[in-house]
């Protein structure tokens, strides 16, 4: 190259460099960071897609990344899976095509991953024969319709339509896409596109975006994003990069930038194309035509990042990924934080601050002890923030207060600052975070909590430090910040425009967590991935099953409603939040749904998710739950008709055996139980002429439960009559009326009973006559103690106590003669 030629690259470098430098910005997102302490496989993302059910899905070096909202799942393919790919020299590519496969190139190799199983599938050139191709595949690309395209040796086929077309001998084909159906167009190396008839094979145009010696410049790499009329393509070289846009009808070019660095990837979003570059990123208005550049970006704890910018995506929600080259994958919500924050250098803090203490002297009352706050609403109710939550008086004779805590929704109980909004919801300012009571008239309907996941910095709120400007700003006052905000900013309010589409992404089946292919009692339970899994089919053992769900809740987990009903098993619809969901859903949003003990049968969960308990616009999503019979309850039938016949050839001397033997063997097993009655009223009966003193086991908290209550009352009945009537022969009937109980639940009760110590029963007797005396006579306490031999009266009066829950005075008071 000549010297003259340098100088012009010199000079067009630096007037480039001037332009960046004059619209260059700082980002006014603020992003969250996730890297490999996260779970992520790498602290380097390269490429980002967002699938059609809002899941991300994230290349790192050597490996692919599923995150579902909560965690990162990982593959990485062995060496099997690999395909070589003679053409291909770019970086990280990733394609959907229409048959559930992610094809991943990178640098003269292609993998491919099963999305129904998410394994890679170790045989590429089994795919491409099953679309019908049968030669070496040197390149590949997937079109906007899911169309795989397969090049080979100067043809380019179509797995769609399997018709060829011919590419060029003397060029690079860096990309390929089809424009509504109708036109293939085919991107070269030198900014050069062939468009093709899908339908007749015909080439329409050829056209060049520029002149062969400047396309040397950026004839590295492409990239390209569909719009409504055409495509923009990203060209790289060496050093250099360019934006280009072409008219797919026409196929006229256009060039919009050119940067003296590399540009990385491209997204639109919003009329607006984001382009990932080595130094931040561009947004390029496809409308206005202005640039601007972000080479500076701002974490959520307002740390400054710069970046080299590998890959740019939007979620279904809006909020925005970045994957960088080592800082991981950044995250930012689709809305900018309504809340603003200033720290005691900035000037408007002092402004703020000042406000905020005249108001404070102001509206200054004496506080109650522990309450930090007092508010009155235009309502006429009294608010109080104090240690243990929020409290409202709804009048001054209002003796007991409405108390809302983190029960109901508030991020933490202790509140130190309540303001009212120009909507007349509540703001109150707490020991971790801000909380905002939703009203409708008179009515609480809901509480959304703001912290630092909405970047507002750790730190107490002042007492009282809170008011509402005229134009319904509020502002609030903690240890190092001044919080400005105003609610009508807010989009999580009311019922918002995000919709969630939840995911089922875990199964455990008794305790155990269950894989695709994992066997468990004889049984693959899982052929898919449980993300593409809708039918779940067990054995009648593995009924206790549980089940995680994620709403895909980037932009506020925490405000993650499910409304779920089991048909079967749970028929009525219930609603589910972060505090009314006994633990079932976690601070990430994800539902975990158990299911125990479940019955034979089949089962239909209908989930759907929110960000408000109101809306429930979604149409729910449905899994489908198997538990198969036993073998046993399947044949049954068939041995129960078996056992019939039988039965009826032999029933009469079958009966008549059976109904002898029991017969003789009740009357054995009756006269057993009738025998130890009597032994057990004669030993009550020997009891009567001992001293009663305390017995430690009466100090046991147990001791109660040591006999059925129900057998020690009836032995108050059955004693008496057993030793009037010892000589004479006794029936279980005869003692079950007595006791005037079921004969068989008398029977089951003296059998599990009578081999405990009758002293209990012994004690109820005495203390019966205790009671009669005090009803018959005027003898004092000592003197029936003695007569009925009791160690101490202190001792009868505890017993007796303890029997009628009165002492013998208030007995004997309640007892007239």
């Amino acid at each position: 190259m000549s010297r003259r030629h340098i100088l012009r690259s010199w000079m067009l470098l630096l007037m480039i460099m001037a332009c960046q430098a004059l619209f260059a910005d700082e980002s006014d997102r603020l992003f969250k960071v996730y890297d490999a302490s996260h779970g992520l496989a790498d602290n380097g993302a390269q490429t980002i897609i967002c699938t059609k059910t809002g899941r991300l899905v994230i290349s790192s070096i050597g490996q692919i990344n599923f995150y579902n909202g909560s965690t990162f799942d990982h593959i990485a393919p062995t060496a099997d899976d690999i395909y070589e790919l003679s053409k291909y020299t770019g970086h990280y590519h990733l394609y959907f095509d229409k048959f559930h496969h992610l094809w991943v190139k990178d640098k003269k190799q292609v993998t491919c991953v099963d999305l129904l199983t998410e394994r890679f599938i170790p045989d590429v050139q089994g795919e491409f024969r099953k679309m019908g191709f049968n030669g070496n595949v040197e390149d590949l690309f997937v079109d906007t319709d899911g169309c795989l395209l397969l090049l080979t040796k100067n043809k380019l086929y179509n797995c769609k339509s399997r018709k060829s077309f011919p590419v060029r001998k003397d060029k690079n084909l860096q990309d390929v896409d089809e424009f509504k159906g109708k036109l293939l167009l085919m991107f070269y190396d030198d900014s050069s596109v062939d468009a093709f008839d899908l339908k007749s094979g015909k080439k329409i145009y050829s056209t060049a975006a520029m002149s062969p010696q400047k396309a040397e410049n950026y004839n590295m790499s492409s990239v390209m994003e569909p719009v409504e009329n055409g495509f923009y393509q990203i060209r790289n070289g060496e050093t250099a990069s360019t934006l280009l846009y072409i008219d797919a009808v026409s196929g006229q070019w256009q060039i919009k930038m050119e940067i003296p660095y590399h540009l990385n990837n491209i997204a639109i979003h919003d009329n607006l194309l984001y382009i990932a570059s080595q130094f931040g990123y561009w947004t390029y208005n496809t409308y206005t035509e202005e640039k601007i550049h972000y080479k500076t970006l701002m974490r959520n704890d307002y740390q400054m990042i710069d970046t080299d910018i590998n890959d740019i995506s939007f979620d279904l929600q809006g909020g925005m990924w970045i994957g960088t080259e080592k800082r991981g994958l950044l995250y930012s919500k689709p809305y900018v934080s309504p809340f603003k924050i200033y720290d005691w250098k900035n000037p408007k803090a002092f402004e703020y601050g000042a406000m905020l203490y005249w108001e404070s002297q102001k509206n200054q009352e004496e506080l109650p002890r522990r309450v930090n706050c007092i508010y009155h609403d235009s309502r006429g109710w009294t608010w109080q923030g104090t240690y243990v939550g929020l409290k409202c008086y709804k009048s001054d004779d209002d003796k007991t207060p409405i108390v809302i805590t983190t029960k109901e929704g508030l991020n933490n109980n202790v509140v130190h600052s309540v303001i009212e909004d120009n909507d007349h919801n509540i703001w109150i300012g707490t020991s971790n975070g801000i909380s905002v009571l939703v009203m409708e008239g008179d009515q609480l309907k809901r509480i959304v909590s703001y912290d630092q996941e909405d970047n507002i910095p750790c730190g107490t709120f002042g007492n009282g430090l809170a008011m509402k400007l005229t134009d319904g700003t509020i502002i609030m006052q903690s240890l190092d910040y001044v919080i400005e905000f105003n609610p009508a900013n807010f989009h999580t309010m009311g019922i918002t425009d995000i919709k969630l589409y939840p995911k089922l992404i875990r199964l455990m089946v008794n305790g155990q967590n269950v894989v695709p292919g994992m066997e468990i009692d004889g049984k693959i339970i899982l052929e898919r991935a449980i993300t593409r899994t809708k039918e779940i089919n067990l054995n009648y053992n593995q009924n206790s099953i549980s089940l995680v769900f994620t709403g895909l809740n980037y932009f506020r987990p925490v405000q993650t409603y499910y409304r779920v009903r089991i048909k079967g098993y749970m028929d009525k619809w219930r609603v589910y939040s972060l505090h009314n969901a006994n633990g079932q859903i976690d601070s990430k949003g994800m539902l975990h749904l158990p299911i125990v003990g479940i019955q034979p049968g089949k089962y239909e969960i209908e989930l759907q998710a929110s960000m408000s308990p109101d809306d429930w616009s979604v149409d729910p999503y449905s899994w489908v739950i198997s538990i198969n019979e036993p073998w046993w309850r399947m044949t049954i039938v068939y041995v129960t008709l078996g056992i019939l016949i039988f039965g009826l050839l032999v029933i009469n001397f079958w009966f008549y055996n059976r109904n002898t033997r029991l017969r003789l063997s009740r009357n054995n097993i009756e006269g057993g139980v009738v025998r130890r009655i009597k032994t057990f009223s004669m030993m009550c009966d020997n009891m009567s002429g001992e001293v009663l003193s305390p017995h430690t086991s009466e100090l046991s908290s147990d001791y109660e439960d040591s006999m059925n209550m129900d057998f020690s009352n009836a032995m108050l009945k059955v004693v008496p009559y057993v030793n009037i009537h010892h000589s004479n022969e006794i029936t279980i009937t005869e003692l079950a009326k007595v006791a005037q109980m079921d004969i068989t639940k008398f029977y089951d009760m003296m059998s599990a009973n009578l081999y405990k110590t009758p002293r209990q029963v012994a004690l109820k007797l005495r203390l019966q006559s205790v009671a009669d005396m005090l009803c018959d006579s005027d003898r004092n306490v000592d003197e029936i103690a003695d007569e009925l031999k009791f160690s101490s009266a202190n001792y009868l009066i505890a017993s007796f106590y303890h029997q009628y829950r009165q002492t013998p005075e208030d007995y004997r008071a309640s007892n007239p003669r």
